[in-house]
């Protein structure tokens, strides 16, 4: 897929279903805007890699969902929001770095992918429910942000985890966190 360099915005659901698309998605550095669901369910893209691009401040809901990309994800500098189901139940794998700035990560946002090594949470994050459930690679978590509660499944499915650092500001942990 060839996108042309002048494009700033990709609306809802653009490319959604696409399985015939494949090779490496790189979105050119003009790009703003990603709607919902823009590359959702594009399994195509199966063995490839995601390039996001660098103006990008939010990753939508079900943006990259169910696609199959492989390889470490990188997440623009500028990025504060990745919404819900993001980039859930592709395969990427590594270690995970988030932006400093990211202010929130919302429920599922990276579900079902093959993270490996260490994630480190940001101060001043907002959490969703099952942000990493089903990362069954992950082996540790570190969390700086000064949250008050854990939402349901976290890490619900993530077999491989071996250290998680939570802040002291925690009050409450919720169910089936390590289902």
């Amino acid at each position: 897929l060839q996108l042309p360099a002048s494009l700033k915005e990709i609306g809802y659901s653009a490319f959604a279903g696409c399985e015939k698309l494949s090779g490496d998605l790189i979105l050119g550095d003009n790009i703003e805007i990603i709607g919902r669901m823009a590359f959702g369910n594009c399994t195509g893209f199966a063995g490839y890699r995601l390039k996001l691009p660098a103006q990008l401040t939010e990753i939508p809901s079900w943006g990259f969902t169910d696609c199959g990309f492989v390889g470490e994800l990188e997440i623009p500098a500028g990025v504060t929001k990745i919404e819900d189901w993001a980039f859930a139940a592709n395969a990427f794998t590594g270690n995970l770095v988030l932006p400093v700035g990211i202010e929130a990560i919302r429920d599922d946002a990276f579900a079902g992918n093959d993270f490996s090594g260490q994630v480190v949470i940001p101060k001043e994050t907002e959490l969703g429910r099952s942000v990493f459930s089903g990362c069954g690679k992950l082996e540790s978590v570190v969390i700086l942000s000064e949250i008050e509660e854990l939402q349901y499944g976290f890490f619900s499915g993530c077999t491989s985890l071996r250290k998680v650092v939570l802040p002291d500001s925690i009050i409450y942990i919720g169910g089936s966190m390590f289902d």
